[in-house]
């Protein structure tokens, strides 16, 4: 489930100002197109707290919309939930913290998948052990690619000469990212979209101070 909340007009901006409709319609009018809008290279400059064009979606944490419960009361429920003290019998401190590490490391926005990836790496290995996360390329025939982590295991179909024999897995790790494949998101593609409909002449009228999706 994903929540983006687009910001353009009070009581969410920090400047009303900058709500007005001169401001919403050069948004508008000098929006890049959702596929472009959505890679990585352009949301490392527009996902910052300063740019009106930002989508609170939480990426990076300090772009977090309003609380989730204003939109249905099973929201607040998980919420409190989520905000209960830790139990030490069932989670420990160091997981708790480690986990919340990683929660914050992934969602900032990196110049290559390697930043990214050196970023998050400890705390993966601490949850799935150093045999997961293995970051090497994986090739066959002509295509290669390289997964966020992935376990081998020996192949008996193979003779231990066979290339076939080692180069079998278990496990491949894939952390949802802007900068890998395609080098964007569907999640922020779409998100970039909506930002268009909340911008334009149709949108605007509506009044609404938030969007969201499920």
């Amino acid at each position: 489930m994903v929540i983006p909340h687009l910001v353009p007009y009070p009581p969410f901006c920090a400047n009303s100002t900058l709500a007005s409709e001169q401001v919403i319609n050069k948004i508008h009018q000098s929006h890049l197109p959702p596929s472009t809008a959505a890679r990585n290279s352009e949301l490392r400059s527009t996902q910052t707290p300063d740019n009106i064009q930002a989508v609170y979606n939480g990426r990076p944490t300090v772009l977090t919309g309003p609380c989730l419960s204003i939109y249905h009361p099973v929201f607040q429920a998980f919420m409190q939930e989520y905000d209960s003290p830790v139990d030490p019998d069932r989670i420990s401190l160091l997981d708790y913290t480690t986990a919340n590490q990683f929660v914050c490391s992934s969602v900032e926005y990196f110049n290559t998948e390697q930043d990214r990836f050196n970023a998050i790496s400890a705390a993966l290995q601490h949850f799935l052990g150093p045999d997961f996360m293995y970051h090497g390329s994986m090739h066959s025939d002509r295509n290669y690619w390289t997964p966020d982590g992935h376990a081998l295991v020996k192949c008996s179909l193979y003779a231990p000469h066979e290339r076939g024999h080692r180069w079998m897995v278990k496990c491949i790790n894939e952390i949802k990212n802007g900068i890998g494949i395609g080098n964007s998101d569907a999640t922020e593609q779409c998100e970039q979209g909506y930002v268009l409909v909340c911008t334009s002449p149709f949108g605007a009228h509506f009044g609404v101070s938030a969007c969201y999706v499920f």
